[in-house]
């Protein structure tokens, strides 16, 4: 899968987590975990799309995280993706330089 295909996944991925974000009150863990989840992927998305190097490195997937697991059994259609885009994205990501 080319690097726009992948940045492209991200944004809708990003998209629908905002969106069952919504779906919580404001204040919930569940809808901070999606939040934050959300800025990752979209983050993630801009330097695939950019061309910038796949230097990302914010903390893992809350989805994917003890915090998020509750949650992900509650929507794990957007689980599966999270999972599937965050292993594409590796695939991009440089490997570390020691700068």
């Amino acid at each position: 899968m080319e690097r726009c295909e992948i940045g492209n996944l991200g944004l809708s991925l990003a998209e629908d987590l905002f969106a069952e974000a919504k779906k919580y009150h404001v204040k919930s863990n569940k809808h901070e975990i999606l939040c934050y989840e959300s800025a990752g992927v979209r983050g993630m998305s801009d330097e695939l799309l950019t061309g910038d190097s796949c230097r990302y490195d914010l903390i893992e997937s809350t989805l994917l995280s003890d915090w998020g697991s509750p949650l992900a059994d509650e929507i794990p259609d957007l689980f599966e993706r999270v999972k599937l885009f965050r292993r594409l994205y590796q695939g991009y990501k440089l490997p570390e330089t020691g700068e």
